[in-house]
């Protein structure tokens, strides 16, 4: 591999992340009735949520534990928060519709 490859990986990453959901968004919309529009939708709900949820533990951090803000800084809460809001995802749903209802 060359230097400017093992350097840039994450450029990489980011493109095949980024068009990999690209194409899952655009299979789902074409298949609203399939399992990746299922899919689709509980990434959504997961991403807003962790999104929430971060915001939420940062503000709670910084104003209570102001000593403990390294914890969010650490490489495994973002993951181990997406973990969490992935299971929980199908009852935030339940709780808080994203999308209108057709009337």
């Amino acid at each position: 591999m060359t230097t400017w490859l093992t350097e840039y990986w994450y450029v990489f990453t980011g493109l095949g992340g980024s068009l990999l959901l690209l194409v899952l968004y655009v299979y789902a919309r074409r298949h609203p009735q399939s399992l990746a529009m299922s899919l689709w939708q509980r990434l959504f709900y997961t991403a807003v949520a962790s999104a929430v949820a971060s915001g939420i533990f940062a503000l709670l951090t910084a104003v209570f534990f102001p000593s403990a803000i390294s914890v969010l800084q650490s490489p495994i809460f973002p993951f181990a928060l997406l973990a969490v809001m992935w299971l929980a995802a199908p009852y935030i749903r339940r709780w808080i519709p994203l999308e209108r209802s057709q009337s």
